[in-house]
């Protein structure tokens, strides 16, 4: 009997050798776990099942991930790039990458996106403290 388990389940290192991890998400039915690391900044995703981890983002011109939301209705992932001020979305594999918002916003660090909503998600960001 293990403290703290639940429904037998054992708590396990799913990714060795992580670099400063700011945001995880996960994929719960394609058992898929992203996070963004820090030097470089990039975001990677884990299969749990195969074990295999892929860069999702490749681009140079990305700058520090504080926020990763991924909505599984549309097999898309969102997140917030502090250095560049901007919120961003591509495909579960990092194609398609575009823009969504990059005026007047300040500070991007977490986010949500509500699949009930439809075409346009919700967004939740919570201004950095001084």
């Amino acid at each position: 009997d293990v403290t703290g388990v639940q429904d037998g389940a054992l708590p396990i290192s799913v990714a060795p050798n992580l670099n400063s991890v700011d945001a995880v998400d996960v994929h719960v039915k394609l058992n898929l776990v992203y996070w963004s690391e820090r030097q470089p900044n990039v975001i990677k995703r884990l299969n749990i099942t195969s074990g295999k981890v892929e860069n999702v983002s490749t681009d140079s011109n990305i700058g520090q991930i504080k926020g990763i939301a991924v909505e599984w209705e549309s097999g898309l992932i969102y997140w917030t790039d502090n250095t560049n001020r901007r919120i961003e979305v591509a495909q579960l594999d990092g194609k398609n990458r575009r823009v969504l918002i990059s005026k007047d916003i300040r500070n991007p660090l977490g986010i949500v996106v509500d699949p009930r909503k439809g075409y346009v998600p919700a967004f939740y960001m919570i201004e950095g403290f001084p």
